[in-house]
């Protein structure tokens, strides 16, 4: 669909999504939230020392086989307290602080039956200086990423406390061919 000053208003890309038997497609009049990830989420985490995570740690579009076990895991933000954020679970400052400018998150989540019909997502979150996010292995969002990122590269600006207690709203585009009926990484 384009605007008459000839903006793209909507667009199946990269690929028009898979079709599926008594259901229309096209832009929605109704709208609805759904949320897929929520605060007290299971996550796994990662602190490099020496190396990027050897595997597709960031989800995949096939099947996620990756083998996070050995990663520190459990319910809830993640972050340091140095903020006073009650909804941080896991301090990860004495593991961060002089060792690594990086670390590695995956989120399971699950999208239901109809995923294939959403049409918007909002990567809402609260983040330190830099971060790139990834559903499934796609690039979805970004901030203050450096060009090459590797286990040790910093984000490229610093970020100051009130803007991390902030956080901040992502849009995704074209989420429902990202996503896949079952079990998405959100890395």
């Amino acid at each position: 669909i384009v605007q008459p000053e000839g903006t793209i208003a909507h667009q199946y890309d990269p690929a028009y999504p898979e079709q599926y038997e008594d259901y229309s497609y096209g832009v929605s009049i109704r709208e609805s939230t759904t949320p897929l990830v929520d605060g007290g989420a299971t996550y796994s985490v990662y602190i490099p020392t020496d190396a990027v995570p050897a595997g597709p740690w960031n989800g995949n579009q096939g099947l996620d086989e990756f083998d996070d076990s050995g990663w520190r895991s459990g319910p809830g933000g993640i972050g340091t307290l140095d903020f006073e954020n009650e909804e941080i679970a896991l301090d990860l400052k004495d593991d961060l602080l002089g060792k690594s400018t990086a670390l590695y998150v995956r989120i399971p989540f699950e999208a239901g039956e109809n995923f294939f019909l959403l049409e918007r997502l909002l990567l809402s979150l609260n983040h330190g200086d830099g971060f790139i996010a990834y559903i499934n292995g796609n690039k979805v969002a970004q901030q203050n990423a450096p060009a090459s990122p590797d286990w040790n590269t910093p984000a490229t600006q610093s970020r100051a406390g009130s803007e991390i207690l902030a956080g901040e709203d992502f849009q995704v585009p074209n989420a429902g061919t990202l996503l896949r009926r079952g079990r998405n990484i959100l890395a």
